[in-house]
C-alpha cells in the first residue's frame, strides 16, 4: 500500500498513517492483479461513521491507472453504502479533473469547497466536497 500511495500522490500518506486505518469503523479494500493474486494494484480507504462513509484514501499505481480499477474501486465502495444504508463524502483536489470525471460519472455531486485543505510541496491547493448517497 505504501509504494502505491507514494507512487500515486503529490503529499502522500505516512506508513503510520496509512496503517492507524486498519481498525473498528474503518474499511480498507484493495484490488490484485488477476494474474499475481499478491501483486496490489489499488486500494480505497473508507470511514464510517452511522450512515455515512467518507473516501480518506484511493490510489491506483500509476502503471495500472486507465484500466478501470479506480472505478472497480468506488463501484465497489457503492455497495457497500447500499449495504450499509449509508451516503458517500469525498474531498478530491480542484487540480485532479480525472478523479472528478470519475465521481461525477458514478452520480457524485459537488456540494462545496474547502479552500487551502491539500498541502502541496509549495502552499496549498483547493478540495472539491462531493457527495451521494447511495441506492436501495
Amino acid at each position: 500500500m505504501l509504494a502505491i500511495e507514494k507512487a500515486s500522490h503529490v503529499m502522500p500518506w505516512s506508513a503510520t498513517t496509512l496503517s492507524s486505518c486498519f481498525q473498528e469503523h474503518y474499511h480498507v479494500y484493495g484490488w490484485f492483479c488477476d494474474n499475481d493474486p499478491n501483486q496490489l494494484l489499488g486500494f480505497y480507504i473508507a470511514h464510517q461513521v452511522g450512515d455515512e462513509l467518507t473516501l480518506m484514501n484511493i490510489a491506483v499505481h500509476p502503471a495500472s491507472q486507465g484500466q478501470g480499477i479506480g472505478r472497480a474501486l468506488m463501484q465497489h465502495l457503492l455497495e457497500l453504502a447500499r449495504q450499509y444504508h449509508a451516503s458517500i463524502w469525498l474531498e478530491v483536489r480542484a487540480s485532479n479533473s480525472s478523479a472528478q470525471r470519475l465521481y461525477s460519472s458514478l452520480q457524485f455531486t459537488e456540494v462545496g469547497k474547502r479552500p487551502n485543505y491539500y498541502p502541496l510541496a509549495e502552499g496549498r491547493e483547493d478540495a472539491i466536497v462531493m457527495h451521494r448517497v447511495a441506492d436501495d
